[in-house]
């Protein structure tokens, strides 16, 4: 009965549930280890923010559950990070019995790549200093709304 169970779509649904299951625990279980510091990952967050208002300002909060809202926020995405070895785990595990050996091998050169490119891009982005327009980034995505504003035929530089 296991045996006929594992290759029967519901017997894919119950794995895939048992799966989803132990990684929403393990996100869970990662919130409430960050809530205690949430307030601590604000003021780090805010930090570059605070250090380039003009002296005398502040930040507010604009409505009254503002403040718990982004204090849940930050502890459910820290709650994240902290359980992505146990997600992941549970994807490959997921994933791993339906792939073909060479589909495997295959698999984490292509995973270590993807992490160090998008590293390496993340890397070299501007996060403490204000935005310039020399960073690469912002000539992009500046390139990007160009074209698309010559597509929409939108004058450009007062023409």
């Amino acid at each position: 009965m296991e045996k006929l169970a594992e290759n029967t779509f519901i017997g894919h649904l119950l794995e895939l549930r048992r799966r989803v299951l132990v990684s929403v625990i393990a996100i869970f279980v990662g919130f409430l280890v960050s809530y205690p510091f949430s307030k601590t990952i604000y003021n780090i967050l805010a930090a570059p923010l605070i250090a380039v208002l003009p002296k005398g300002s502040h930040l507010i909060y604009t409505s009254l559950p503002e403040v718990f809202l982004t204090y849940i926020q930050l502890s459910l995405i820290s709650g994240f990070v902290l359980a992505l070895p146990v997600v992941l785990y549970q994807f490959w595990a997921f994933l791993a019995p339906g792939l073909y050996e060479h589909e495997r091998k295959a698999f984490f050169p292509l995973a270590e790549f993807s992490g160090i490119g998008l590293f390496e891009v993340d890397g070299s982005l501007p996060h403490r200093d204000p935005p310039r327009l020399e960073s690469v980034h912002h000539r992009i995505i500046l390139a990007f709304v160009i074209v698309e504003l010559e597509k929409l035929d939108f004058p450009l530089n007062g023409s």
